[in-house]
């Protein structure tokens, strides 16, 4: 899936011009967390959000340096933190530069993106201009359909089950499934065997339970540590 299937289109925007008030208005009445700042041409050029409100004068909230770090910092500093803490105009609390992205842009991508910038949305730009938003809603929505593509309501024989299962676990590098048996009654899977670890016990069971069909997982591995020093006793 790409950017240009999981965007929201129709977009609340917001003028560098536009008071603060009314921006922290939008928010409240749209239930949004942010929405982007264009100019007159519909190029994106900023983006307000709750963070970029909660730091305000009329809060009493601004921040607050103590006198030696007062002392250190330079006014450019401090006057940026006033404008931000008192401006009335979105067009200075706004946070620039923007991360936007393209329609093309894949969902393993935007992923990276807001886990790396820690941010919640990224508008969507087609030729310079805003075409859409996508957010981490939007991603979980996703998730959403994509469950419900891949897990249909129709009953999946026991042994197509159990083939899945191992199939899966052969492809991933973290799995040996030499020593992996599988039993499957009723969509109700048994894992059976050793594993090298807790976590790739956990995994294997994860995994199970993630496939089409299965109802539910018993895990029975055992560590190959304990059974190592099993034998040893």
């Amino acid at each position: 899936m790409l950017a240009r299937d999981i965007m929201t289109t129709e977009v609340c925007t917001l003028a560098p011009t536009t008071s603060v008030l009314e921006a922290a208005q939008l928010l409240v009445d749209r239930r949004i967390s942010g929405a982007p700042v264009v100019d007159g041409a519909g190029r994106v050029i900023g983006i307000v959000s709750e963070a970029d409100l909660i730091r305000r004068a009329e809060l009493g909230t601004e921040k607050e340096w103590s006198g030696w770090r007062e002392f250190l910092m330079a006014k450019r500093t401090l006057a940026h933190e006033f404008i931000r803490s008192h401006a009335t105009k979105v067009g200075d609390v706004m946070t620039t530069p923007v991360w936007t992205v393209s329609e093309d842009t894949t969902l393993a991508e935007l992923a990276e993106m807001f886990e790396k910038r820690n941010i919640r949305r990224a508008p969507v730009v087609r030729d310079g201009k805003l075409a859409g938003i996508v957010s981490r809603a939007d991603m979980v929505r996703a998730l959403l359909q994509c469950w419900a593509t891949a897990h249909p309501p129709t009953a999946v024989d026991d042994a197509a089950i159990r083939q899945s299962i191992l199939d899966h676990a052969a492809a991933e590098r973290w799995s040996d499934t030499a020593m992996l048996n599988v039993e499957v009654h009723d969509g109700a899977v048994d894992l059976y065997g050793v594993a090298d670890s807790e976590d790739v016990a956990r995994a294997l069971q994860v995994l199970a339970e993630s496939l089409p069909g299965v109802r539910s997982v018993q895990n029975h591995l055992q560590m190959r540590t304990a059974t190592r020093t099993h034998h040893a006793v």
